[in-house]
């Protein structure tokens, strides 16, 4: 499951690798700096900030992404081959 959500038609697919990264990157920031500042114990005044760039809208927009990817690589038709909706149970 983990390869198809980076590969399309057997190969690597950019757009794919770039919808997890976007997701990925600001996740292991926000631990790493919300886990620093814990075992510290200190306190930053631009952490709300900080925390709705890294896991707020932007990680909302990037998980509505990996989701797109995720059905596209389930549910699309095979390479070169229209996708045609199956209506009533008409083929």
């Amino acid at each position: 499951m983990l390869r198809g959500l980076f590969y399309e038609n057997n190969e690597p697919s950019l757009t794919r690798i770039i919808a997890a990264t976007a997701f990925i990157v600001p996740l292991i920031a926000f631990l790493v700096v919300s886990g620093y500042l814990l075992w510290a114990g200190r306190e930053w005044a631009g952490y709300t900030t900080f925390a709705t760039a890294t896991m707020g809208s932007g990680a909302a927009g990037a998980l509505t992404q990996l989701a797109n990817k995720i059905s596209n690589t389930f549910g699309a038709a095979p390479k070169g081959e229209p996708f045609i909706k199956n209506n009533g149970g008409e083929k």
